[in-house]
């Protein structure tokens, strides 16, 4: 076989594959899908740290509430699906994923883990996802007076659908350390329907 016709040979079957990958990678009708956990959303905090990404959050997880626990306040649960949080609680979608964002931090703890709880008392529906502080946040560092506040201290989490049960939940965060909790309450709050 000539060079000529080889040529155009693999660059057809190039060509036939790529075409042939691109079309299993559109998406499923029925199905949606979201490059949310890829992009952080627009938000506030997102100009501050504009180059971070949020990890694959998993599904909440039940947990028993414990009759005492300790105070920090050093939080703030901002944004619930890229608005800011009003007086009002929010409203939400339980087939729909959700984002939420803020930061955390407790200096003063040794190794805490952090977690968002989402509680809803009338129902006894007690859930939790563990935080990962990973978004710079230079402005909390600059506006909050404790100079040993870590600049990582900012979170993004996107809730996967369906993942409570219907409910009105209370949100807060909580630092886990030594196995005793310190809860950060800024009185959020999200109806899931």
């Amino acid at each position: 076989m000539s060079r000529q016709i080889r040529f155009p040979l693999v660059a057809m079957s190039i060509l036939l594959a790529s075409s042939m990958l691109a079309s299993c990678s559109g998406s499923n009708s029925g199905a949606s899908t979201s490059n949310a956990a890829a992009q952080p959303p627009k938000t506030a905090i997102t100009s501050v740290a504009a180059t971070a990404s949020s990890p694959a959050t998993p599904a909440p997880v039940a947990y028993k509430p414990e009759p005492a626990a300790g105070v920090i306040t050093t939080c703030n649960i901002e944004e619930f699906d890229k608005s800011s949080f009003q007086s009002t609680p929010s409203e939400a979608v339980l087939s729909a994923t959700h984002s939420i964002s803020g930061w955390i931090a407790a200096p003063q703890l040794a190794a805490p883990s952090f977690w968002l709880r989402l509680e809803d008392k009338a129902r006894e529906h007690y859930f939790q996802v563990q935080v990962t502080p990973a978004v710079r946040r230079p402005d909390v560092v600059a506006s909050v007076s404790a100079p040993s506040l870590p600049e990582k201290s900012g979170f993004i989490l996107e809730l996967p659908a369906n993942t409570v049960p219907a409910g009105s939940y209370h949100l807060y965060l909580v630092a886990q350390a030594s196995g005793k909790p310190s809860i950060c309450d800024n009185g959020r709050q999200v109806n899931f329907k």
